[in-house]
C-alpha cells in the first residue's frame, strides 16, 4: 500500500511581502493626501495666505499620496489571490476613479 503524503507545510505567522506593500502603500497615500490637506490649511492662515503652501507644496503632497493610494489599490487588486473576482472587480473601479480625480484636477481638491 501506499502511503499518503505529509500534510504540508505551515506558513509562517504574518504577511507576505505583497500584502505589506499593498499595505504601506495605501497607508502611505491616505497619510500624505491629509499631510497635504494640512499644508494647504496651514497656508490659509488669518495673517495672510501663504501661496506657496496653497499651491505648491500641499497639492505636490496630496498628489504624491494619490498616485501611491491607486499603485496600492491596483497592486491590492492584481496580486492578492484570495479575493474574489468582484473584489477585484470593484478595486480596479476604485482605482480607475481616482486615477479621474488626479487627472481632472492636477492642482490638488483645493485652489
Amino acid at each position: 500500500m501506499m502511503e499518503t503524503p505529509p500534510p504540508p507545510m505551515m506558513r509562517g505567522y504574518g504577511m507576505s511581502r505583497t500584502q505589506l506593500a499593498v499595505v504601506a502603500a495605501v497607508g502611505l497615500g491616505l497619510l500624505l493626501l491629509a499631510i497635504g490637506a494640512v499644508v494647504v490649511n496651514l497656508g490659509m492662515n488669518p495673517s495672510g495666505p501663504n501661496a506657496g503652501l496653497v499651491t505648491t507644496y500641499g497639492p505636490m503632497i496630496m498628489d504624491f499620496g494619490l498616485w501611491l493610494l491607486v499603485a496600492g489599490i491596483i497592486l491590492a487588486a492584481v496580486t492578492m489571490d484570495n479575493l474574489d473576482v468582484f473584489i477585484r472587480l470593484f478595486l480596479m473601479i476604485l482605482a480607475f476613479v481616482a486615477l479621474l480625480l488626479i487627472v481632472a484636477n492636477p492642482k490638488g481638491f483645493f485652489p
